[in-house]
Order: C-alpha cells, then structure tokens, then sequence
C-alpha cells in the first residue's frame, strides 16, 4: 500500500484524524491551456491532456486506499570531522527527514479535475478552513531554528483564508494564475 504524507506546516494531518480534513488538491496544469480529460485506460488515473499531449496524470484513483505517514525531522548534529588529533572541521547539522507511520489509511472517493478559483465555501471547509467565531481562517505553523511557532490566521471568508493558505503553500501567485487542479475527496478508514 502506497503512504501519503500530508502538510503539517498546515496542522493538516490532525485535520485529517479528526474528519476536518476531506478533500486535498494537487496542481494538474496551468489555466492557460485548453484541456480534455480521461480516466487512463491501463492505470485507471485520471489524465489530463493539451494538443493531444499528455500533460498531467492524477497521482490517485477513486477506490485507492493511502496509509497516512507523518515526515519526523531529525537533526544529526554530531557531522563533525576529525583531521589529526588537534584540528576539528565543523559541518552543518544534517537534517534528516523519516516517515513515521500513523496506522491509519485513508480512502480516495472521487477525483476530478477544476480551476482552483472554482472552489466553493464548503469545499474550502474540507480543505481545512476552520470557522472561529463569525471569521474564517487556519493554523499555521513556523519552524525557524527548531522552534515552532503558531499563528492563527483570519479572514471575512471561507474563500479568502484559503486562497491565503494555498499561496503560503505553493507560492504568491498560485491563486490569481487559477491553474488546474486534481481534487481528491476521501474518507478516513
């Protein structure tokens, strides 16, 4: 069984434990193409394709079952080495990422294929958009030096805080380009 390994810059993976969390994008291709689309025959992916060439393949297909794994950070901070008796070259820390298996799986629903700015109110709530009071927004977590720091951010829309998050994410401009994106729904099991 294939592992996937959600974003907890985001707190995503406690999302996912506690059913906030149902529905994931991933970027297919640029909004600027004239697209068609299919379920590949062979693999049963969806496929994406512009000018008769294949352009993007789904990474899931409706049915699969993921085992969720969470990235630990290690730092290996004895990379020192040692010239003579005398002399010590100090290297940086390597850091170092494992996959810890969390004994849970979750299972892909449906997948589709829409602009990313097509995203509804409620969909931005499967994506982990949290309601806090009469605002909208969604944790964020900073690691500098191996501190962690959080932060709440908030918004007047559902809409607004994940457009928010999805730049903080794939970059500055991932909202206003609006690719095309995979949407996976799924379910814990």
């Amino acid at each position: 069984m294939r592992t996937i390994i959600f974003n907890n810059v985001f707190n995503e993976t406690n999302y996912v434990l506690s059913g906030i969390k149902t529905q994931m994008r991933d970027h297919a291709c640029s909004g600027d193409m004239e697209i068609s689309f299919c379920t590949d025959e062979k693999d049963g992916l969806l496929t994406v394709f512009s000018e008769d060439f294949e352009v993007a393949k789904a990474h899931y297909k409706a049915g699969e079952v993921l085992d969720i794994g969470v990235l630990k950070r290690t730092i290996d901070v004895d990379s020192s080495d040692y010239v003579g008796d005398r002399q010590r070259i100090i290297a940086p820390p390597l850091v170092r990422y494992n996959t810890e298996m969390l004994h849970r799986s979750i299972q892909i629903t449906g997948v589709r294929i829409e602009r990313l700015k097509d995203i509804s109110d409620e969909e931005c709530f499967k994506e982990g958009v949290l309601r806090i009071g009469d605002k909208y927004g969604f944790e964020f977590f900073n690691s500098i030096n191996c501190k962690f720091a959080f932060s709440t951010f908030v918004f007047n829309s559902p809409r607004d805080a994940f457009s928010s998050k999805i730049c903080k994410e794939k970059g500055a401009y991932a909202w206003d380009s609006n690719p095309y994106m995979f949407v996976y729904d799924f379910k814990l099991i």
